[in-house]
C-alpha cells in the first residue's frame, strides 16, 4: 500500500498503476523460460547477482522518477531482476541439496525459505507502514536498497555446485 502513496506521491494515477503491474506481470510470463534456459548455461550464482543489481537500478530509478517512462523502466527492471533470479535461486538449492546428497528435501527447505520470505514481507509491510507515518515515503525504499546491499554480500560467498560433464542440460532445442 505505502509502495502506491509513493507511487502518487510522484504523480502516478491509479489507473497508471494498474498498467505497471500488468507490465510486471507480462515481463514476468515472457520471461521465465527463456531466463530458465539461461541459468541451465551459465552459473546460478552469476544469474543470482545480475538479478540483485537488476533490483537495486529499479529502486534507484524509482527514487528519482516523477514520470510514467521512469516507473516503467524501474518495474522492467524489477521484473526482470525477479525472474532471473527465481529459476537460479531455486536451481542453486537444489544442485546444493544433490551435491550434499540430500535432495529429497528440496520441497521442505523451499517451503521454509518461502514461509521465512512471507514472514519478512509481512514485517517489511508492518514496519514500512509504521515508518511512513513519521518518516517521508522514500525511506522505505531507501531501507530496501540497505537490504539489498545485505543480499548482495551474501551473493558474493554462495558455492556454486560442481557439475558433472555427463549432466543433461535445458537447451533451446528442447523448447521446440
Amino acid at each position: 500500500m505505502i509502495e502506491r502513496l509513493f507511487w502518487e506521491s510522484r504523480g502516478i494515477a491509479i489507473q497508471e498503476v494498474v498498467y505497471l503491474e500488468m507490465i510486471y506481470a507480462l515481463i514476468i510470463v515472457l520471461f521465465e523460460v527463456p531466463t530458465g534456459v539461461w541459468a541451465d548455461r551459465t552459473t546460478r550464482r552469476r544469474l543470482i547477482q545480475v538479478g540483485v543489481a537488476l533490483e537495486w537500478l529499479s529502486f534507484w530509478i524509482l527514487l528519482y522518477s516523477f514520470t510514467f517512462s521512469g516507473f516503467f523502466v524501474a518495474i522492467s527492471c524489477s521484473a526482470i531482476g525477479s525472474v532471473i533470479r527465481s529459476g537460479a535461486e531455486n536451481a542453486l538449492l537444489y544442485e546444493s541439496l544433490q551435491e550434499s546428497h540430500e535432495a529429497s528435501s528440496f520441497e521442505r527447505v523451499l517451503g521454509k525459505l518461502n514461509a521465512i520470505g512471507i514472514v519478512a514481507a509481512v514485517t517489511a509491510a508492518l514496519s514500512g507502514s509504521m515508518l511512513a507515518q513519521y518518516l517521508p515515503l522514500e525511506w522505505n525504499y531507501r531501507l530496501s536498497i540497505f537490504s539489498l546491499l545485505m543480499a548482495t554480500v551474501c551473493s558474493v560467498f554462495l558455492v556454486e555446485p560442481l557439475h558433472s560433464e555427463a549432466e543433461e542440460r535445458l537447451t533451446w532445442r528442447h523448447l521446440y
